[in-house]
């Protein structure tokens, strides 16, 4: 039986912040490579870190180089995700390629687990296509940073690449996302895409337990 369990916390306050945003239309940095990692049950995201060390970003670029503009193949996508480090084991890796109204992305994932611990990690990579849809949508254009006594999110860098990263104190969860192959968008934003984003992340978020 899956029980899908889902870090409310962060959800809340990234779906209260949409749903105060009027439409809009703005500059950004599009994210073309997105790698997130997210954990749950963790004492720190050192973790997280650790994992995003292990993933080849110069690769993900020239993968994404290769294919132009077809959604790189997620069987290379799986192939780029991180092997576990020493006392953790990774589950079987999924991945799939999604065909919408406005383009096609693809994506690879794998879920980690601590040997003997509750300690629960997610690494996803995806080819988003420049998309302003999907779960990785909300932190190029939706997120803001902030912090209070339960927890933060912060725009960041990552060995030189645009990140962010989150952390609840309350759940000992985090996040941080990096964004590889960058370009410079005109996009209008509003309420609906931004909760539309929003309700992607929170099957992201989900942790699954077997």
């Amino acid at each position: 039986m899956i029980e899908l369990r889902v870090n409310f916390f962060l959800i809340g306050l990234v779906l209260a912040c949409c749903l105060a945003t009027p439409v809009m239309a703005n500059d950004e940095q599009g994210a073309r490579m997105v790698v997130m990692v997210n954990g749950d049950d963790i004492e720190s995201n050192d973790i997280l870190r650790q994992y995003m060390d292990r993933v080849d970003l110069p690769a993900l670029r020239s993968l994404a180089d290769a294919s132009g503009d077809q959604a790189v193949d997620f069987n290379e996508l799986i192939s780029h995700l991180p092997d576990p480090p020493s006392g953790w084991t990774g589950r079987e890796p999924t991945g799939m390629l999604m065909n919408t109204g406005e383009g096609a992305f693809s994506f690879g994932t794998r879920e980690y687990q601590k040997d003997g611990a509750d300690d629960e990690v997610n690494a996803v990579i995806w080819d988003t296509q420049y998309l302003e849809m999907g779960p990785w949508f909300v932190y190029w254009s939706g997120a803001y940073s902030w912090e209070s006594t339960e927890g933060y999110m912060r725009s960041t860098t990552y060995k030189g690449y645009p990140a962010w990263e989150s952390r609840d104190y309350g759940d000992q969860s985090g996040i941080l996302v990096v964004g590889v192959v960058m370009q410079q968008q005109v996009s209008e934003v509003g309420s609906i895409l931004l909760v539309s984003g929003t309700l992607g992340l929170l099957l992201a978020l989900g942790r699954r337990s077997f």
